[in-house]
């Protein structure tokens, strides 16, 4: 047993169990027992006794009160949706509990600037060399690193696109 499960209820124990029969590892049968737990106290009830009303004003406490992560929020939405669809074989739980969804960070943009001062760092001929066909080529690591001679049109001052096969 995890370090969790010292103050763990009876129906904690029996989700526990629930986990373990699937192998699932010891820190998830910890968190998902915390989150189980937390849930409960939350309303002051047996958690069987709570409903999707309730599922929904908890994630609502999760994300306005607490500020949880969006990992810690559908960690919880996980332990829920296992408490109560295999530990209390409820049909409900599945559909009436929503997962969250990280929002979607765009990439930085490096300015023509910003490229130019780096590029200009790079003091040894080889390797600016290295970063101007990367840059220029909008090549990947990988791809820079699998570039062979023969990729080269020099006629044409060119790429060939070869490359895209041998990564």
């Amino acid at each position: 047993m995890t370090p969790y499960h010292k103050r763990v209820t009876a129906f904690t124990q029996r989700m526990a169990q629930d986990m373990q029969l699937r192998n699932l590892s010891p820190r998830t049968v910890d968190a998902y027992t915390y989150h189980v737990d937390r849930f409960a106290l939350r309303f002051g009830k047996h958690p069987e006794e709570l409903g999707p009303e309730q599922v929904r004003e908890f994630q609502l406490w999760m994300v306005n009160e607490l500020k949880s992560s969006w990992s810690q929020f559908n960690q919880a939405v996980c332990a829920l949706r296992f408490f109560y669809s295999v530990t209390c074989k409820r049909d409900w739980v599945i559909q009436q509990i929503p997962c969250g969804h990280r929002p979607k960070k765009l990439s930085v943009v490096l300015s023509a600037e910003e490229v130019a001062r780096i590029i200009a760092c790079v003091r040894n001929i080889k390797h600016r060399t290295v970063m101007l066909t990367l840059y220029a080529a909008g090549l990947r690591i990988s791809e820079a690193l699998n570039l062979k001679i023969t990729d080269i049109d020099s006629q044409r001052m060119q790429l060939k696109q070869a490359l895209d096969f041998r990564l």
